[in-house]
């Protein structure tokens, strides 16, 4: 039996997705609406060079938003692997309507489970590579995909195309 996953972070990244779930399957670009994405939670896996948690990639509810990933089927297999991975997250039942065919379809998508948030570390290496590890998946979907995913995360109340644009990181 396989689970449909929908990705809107590190997940959206193919090689980053195949080292977890090496037999992904049915990969797609979705759309998930009424939710936001930010920047705001705490890593449980990934460190900063202080060792302390970077700042990774959560969704909330908000109506007349959206957020724009990668939904993909994984098997009982990985699927152990792939909640030890995404620790700090809880899965949860939603709709996603798929960028390609316009169908919606029911997947489950990780929500922070423990609402510890984190600041977004500018200065930390680690914290740079999960952002382009992130920036790399958006692009391995196109230029438009990739727009989306800038216009459409947040770092605060900023828009991640304009943080980037500010701090010369696009």
């Amino acid at each position: 039996m396989t689970k449909k996953i929908f990705g809107y972070g590190s997940l959206m990244n193919l090689q980053s997705l195949k080292k977890t779930v090496p037999d992904a399957k049915s990969i797609f670009p979705a759309l998930l609406k009424n939710y936001i994405r930010v920047f705001e939670t705490e890593s449980s896996t990934r460190l900063s060079k202080q060792n302390t948690s970077i700042c990774v990639l959560n969704i909330r509810e908000n109506q007349n938003a959206f957020v724009n990933g990668i939904c993909f089927e994984v098997s009982e297999n990985f699927f152990n692997d792939l909640l030890k991975r995404e620790g700090a997250y809880e899965l949860k039942e939603i709709t996603i309507t798929s960028l390609i065919t316009e169908k919606d379809f029911s997947a489950f998508v990780f929500v922070d489970k423990f609402n510890k948030n984190q600041e977004f570390l500018f200065d930390d290496p680690a914290q740079m590579d999960y952002l382009q590890i992130c920036i790399d998946g958006a692009k391995d979907f196109g230029e438009d995909f990739y727009q989306m995913f800038l216009e459409t995360t947040f770092i605060d109340d900023c828009k991640l195309k304009d943080v980037c644009e500010l701090k010369g990181m696009l």
